[in-house]
Order: structure tokens, then C-alpha cells, then sequence
């Protein structure tokens, strides 16, 4: 007897045939969908891995700010040169503080970073006495400017750019941050002196006129501490700790 091929039977062997093949299908997906998944997170982890190999070394590079040394002289370390990397800090820690004094609104957090930085540039410029002359000052600057976009092509990474565009506001001091960062970096030298009987004062003839001029900006920061540099520079005047005038 020849049995009859039934609507039944052809549905059967359909499944069976999508039983046979398509595990095997599904397995050959899964795999490709797990090797891709590897190669995505493997390439990640590189990328990952490199931006944190560019931080580092970003980091070390910053730490040459150690070697570059200042005029200014350290008075609770038997006057031995200060350098840069410890200029950065005391700045920066001294625009906290003086904060309470000044007459214009900024951001003290930016202010402060901008100060962490504001030397950086001196790893590769090196540093010029703060009243060296309009030829010298020219020719660093161009020197500084050069360094900072050195400094971001060796290490491109998103902190070094930061660091470039917060040197460059810095520098061009038309910011309410800018302004009272740089009054802050001029006015601790200038407490340093005073601390210290005049310290690099003496040492380079400076007089009183040079030190007001190289600290105008602090009329506008604020009115305060304007006042209190001038009371105190006459008393140094009295003293012998600075000169009157340059003439």
C-alpha cells in the first residue's frame, strides 16, 4: 500500500531541515558577533592604553618645571633660588587666599589652574628676570609661544590643549581670570622681597618705580592690596631694602 504524501509530512521535513541547518547558522553569527566584540574592546583597550601612556608622560614632561630656577630666593631654605614648579604652587595657593581681597568677579578654580600652568612654557623657554628689557622680553615671548604649541604637538591629548588655551588667555590678560592671575604672580614676587629685606631687590638695583609699574594691573584686580604694596614699599624705601627710582 502506497501512503499518501500529506501537507503534514512536508511541514516535518521543513522543520527538520531548519533544525539540521539553522543551529549552525546561528552558531556561525554568535562566533563572528564575539570575535567582533574582541576586536572592538581590543582596540578600545589600545586607545585607552595610549591616552593614558600620552597623560603620564604629559605629567613627567611637567615635572622638568622643577629644574627651571627663578631669581627670587627662598627665604626658609637659606635663600637658595626658588624654582618654577614651586613658583606654580605658592601662586596658585596664594590667588585662593587673596581671593577674599579683590574687586572683580571671577572663577577661582580656572584662576587657580591657570596659575598651576602659567610656567609651563619655561621647560623649553627657560626663565627671564622679571625686569629684564623690552628686547629681551620680546624675544621671550616668541620663545613661549613657540613652547606651548611644542608642548601640545609632543603630547596631543585633551589636557595639553587645555593647558594651551588656558597659557594663551593667560598671556593676552583680557579675561577677569587672566587679569587677577597675573596681578597674583606679580604680587607674590613682590611679598617674597618684602619678607625677605629686599632679597632680589638688592641683589639687581631694582627701585620702587619698577616694581609699581610691573604691578599696574593690580589697580583695576584690587584696590586693597594696591594700597597695602604701596604703604609697604615706602617702608622699604626707608629702609634701603629698594631704591626710589631707576634714574
Amino acid at each position: 500500500m502506497i501512503r499518501k504524501h500529506s501537507f503534514h509530512d512536508n511541514s516535518c521535513s521543513e522543520r527538520n531541515f531548519r533544525r539540521n541547518i539553522y543551529p549552525k547558522s546561528r552558531t556561525a553569527i554568535k562566533i563572528k558577533e564575539i570575535i567582533s566584540q574582541n576586536i572592538v574592546k581590543r582596540v578600545k583597550d589600545k586607545v585607552l592604553n595610549a591616552s593614558i601612556e600620552n597623560s603620564l608622560n604629559l605629567i613627567t614632561e611637567l615635572e622638568k618645571l622643577k629644574s627651571i630656577q627663578r631669581k627670587t630666593t627662598v627665604k626658609a631654605d637659606n635663600n637658595r633660588r626658588e624654582n618654577s614648579a614651586e613658583h606654580s604652587w605658592q601662586v596658585a595657593l596664594s590667588a585662593y587666599v587673596l581671593s577674599d581681597f579683590i574687586d572683580i568677579k571671577v572663577d577661582v578654580n580656572k584662576v587657580i589652574q591657570m596659575l598651576l600652568i602659567h610656567d609651563v612654557v619655561e621647560i623649553y623657554a627657560g626663565d627671564l628676570f622679571a625686569f629684564a628689557d623690552s628686547t629681551q622680553k620680546a624675544q621671550q615671548m616668541q620663545n613661549e609661544y613657540n613652547a606651548i604649541a611644542d608642548l601640545y604637538k609632543k603630547f596631543p591629548t585633551d589636557k595639553a590643549k587645555e593647558i594651551k588655551l588656558l597659557w594663551i588667555e593667560f598671556e593676552e590678560g583680557k579675561t577677569p581670570e587672566a587679569k587677577f592671575a597675573l596681578s597674583v604672580d606679580r604680587f607674590l614676587p613682590f611679598l617674597q622681597n618684602i619678607n625677605n629685606q629686599g632679597g632680589s631687590w638688592n641683589e639687581f638695583n631694582i627701585s620702587k618705580q619698577q616694581v609699581l609699574e610691573r604691578n599696574k594691573t593690580l589697580v583695576e584686580v584690587s584696590s586693597t592690596l594696591w594700597q597695602y604694596m604701596n604703604e609697604k614699599l615706602d617702608e622699604a624705601v626707608d629702609k634701603g631694602w629698594i631704591l626710589v627710582s631707576s634714574e
